[in-house]
């Protein structure tokens, strides 16, 4: 933001749970947004004032209920602004030339040897124990080879940080001697840790605290910092290695989840800075079935894979609602759907897509949140 900033140009940030008038948007040259926040534009404002959009991490495509949304996002972009220009950017998309072709784009690949900073990656094999130390034994051995250079470690939970964080300040003061000035934090533990130049990130801190340990960490003042992923999204902190202790987290409603690959990779990503470093490394530590997967996405060779018509009956929703007179006939409806990177792509054919829209039709009236006109469906709002 602050580097667009220093163009002529009117650059702002526009994100979840915040409100930005029409007429406020349409002054800006530059939106910096997330593509939840792209999908809500469109139903409040024109965008035919920008000429292009860029999607970043465009492999989102492919993380389930997420990536439909986004597909479903650039569909209606390419249905309703034509002539806006689309450019996805992603190091791991193996089938680039099938997204390029749906995008109607041209597609330019680059490899390792235009990276500023080589990225050395390691997938290790660590199977828990009954006390849960053999991870934090072996984050803890892969840190320390690297001191007194920094290091980067990500967890999943806000207790795996703070546990994981002690035990390397525990094991720090048995193997070194030398304690440094404490750091001041309003969270005394912090303030203890900082002995030995750990620290930890997480939510759950005071927005002082977490200023004061970016800050520390810029300054070189934390040698090991143990975060959660919001770290590795939310501040642009540079370090010779990252380590990923953990790729499970547990979701409230379903479950044990795998990380996306998207929150994997951007925490590998902090790892190398070219003003810092020539090189980078980046670890995970997890099981044998989930390694054997997570090399083949580090590779590359994952392919991008459509999984629209998993969530069709929302979708349809949202293309509804966005005609101005929320009519629509079947031929309209099967029309845009056909223009999927789904259907693109050849994971399904037009009649199997086709099918399942008739299903989804009959779904929806039946808890009347469509009606039949006819040749045409109407979308109701349910009160």
């Amino acid at each position: 933001l602050q580097e667009l900033q220093g163009y002529d140009w009117i650059v702002k940030s526009v994100l979840g749970g915040s409100y930005h008038s029409p007429q406020e948007l349409e002054a800006i040259d530059v939106v910096l947004t997330t593509p939840e926040k792209l999908l809500s534009l469109l139903y409040s404002m024109d965008l035919s004032q920008f000429s292009v959009i860029v999607v970043d991490e465009i492999h989102l495509l492919g993380e389930q209920k997420r990536g439909a949304y986004l597909e479903c996002t650039l569909m209606e972009i390419q249905h309703r602004y034509p002539k806006i220009r689309l450019v996805g950017l992603s190091a791991t998309i193996p089938n680039t030339q099938e997204l390029a072709d749906w995008l109607q784009a041209t597609a330019l690949q680059y490899g390792q040897e235009h990276r500023a900073t080589t990225l050395e990656l390691k997938v290790f094999n660590v199977e828990e124990n009954k006390n849960k130390l053999a991870k934090v034994v072996k984050g803890y051995q892969i840190a320390k080879k690297f001191l007194p250079e920094q290091v980067l470690i990500f967890t999943t939970s806000r207790a795996q940080v703070q546990y994981y964080a002690t035990k390397i300040h525990e094991w720090l003061e048995r193997d070194v001697n030398e304690e440094k000035v404490p750091l001041q934090y309003d969270y005394r533990r912090l303030t203890e840790l900082s002995t030995h130049e750990v620290a930890f990130y997480h939510a759950g801190l005071t927005e002082k605290d977490k200023q004061a340990v970016v800050k520390n960490f810029l300054d070189n003042n934390i040698k090991i910092l143990v975060s959660t992923s919001s770290l590795a999204w939310g501040v642009n902190l540079p370090a010779k290695a990252v380590i990923i202790m953990d790729i499970d987290y547990t979701n409230p409603l379903t479950g044990k989840e795998p990380m996306s690959s998207a929150d994997i990779l951007q925490m590998l990503g902090r790892a190398g800075r070219p003003q810092y470093h020539t090189k980078g490394y980046g670890y995970i530590l997890t099981n044998e079935k989930q390694r054997q997967r997570l090399e083949i996405m580090l590779e590359g060779k994952a392919p991008v894979v459509s999984s629209i018509h998993e969530y069709l009956p929302e979708l349809v929703l949202h293309h509804m609602a966005l005609k101005k007179d929320q009519i629509m006939t079947r031929e309209e409806l099967m029309e845009f759907f056909d223009n999927s990177f789904l259907i693109s792509s050849r994971f399904i054919s037009k009649e199997e897509l086709e099918e399942e829209l008739e299903k989804t039709i009959s779904g929806l009236k039946m808890f009347k949140m469509i009606a039949e006109l006819g040749e045409q469906l109407l979308y109701k709002i349910v009160q």
